[in-house]
């Protein structure tokens, strides 16, 4: 068994003008012929005016829901097209029906 740690920061200024630190830990661990990927620990520190910083990890919040009022984005925004994977790139020409289906959820 094989285990690979990760790091991913994405550092931006919300919609008050906050400076804001996301930081996510993954593992991938391969097995016989998969690899599972999970998150271990994940933070979100906000920088006030006068350099304070406040953290929260994801034992305290969802970090997915924090993510939505910190973009200002519903989660349907979010995950279809801020986040959109290159194999779902194709999701605008779908047919109406499947759309709705999707910025409804």
């Amino acid at each position: 068994m094989v285990e690979v740690h990760a790091q991913i920061k994405l550092s931006l200024i919300d919609g008050t003008g906050q400076r804001v630190l996301v930081s996510r830990n993954l593992v991938a661990t391969q097995k016989l012929k998969k690899i599972e990927t999970r998150t271990v620990d994940a933070v979100i520190t906000r920088y006030d005016d006068d350099g304070k910083k406040t953290s929260i990890n994801t034992k305290c919040a969802d970090l997915d829901v924090e993510m939505v009022r910190i973009l200002g984005v519903s989660k349907s925004i979010l995950n279809f097209v801020i986040f959109c994977h290159q194999e779902d790139s194709s999701w605008p020409l779908s047919e109406g029906k499947v759309l709705k289906e999707r910025f409804d959820s």
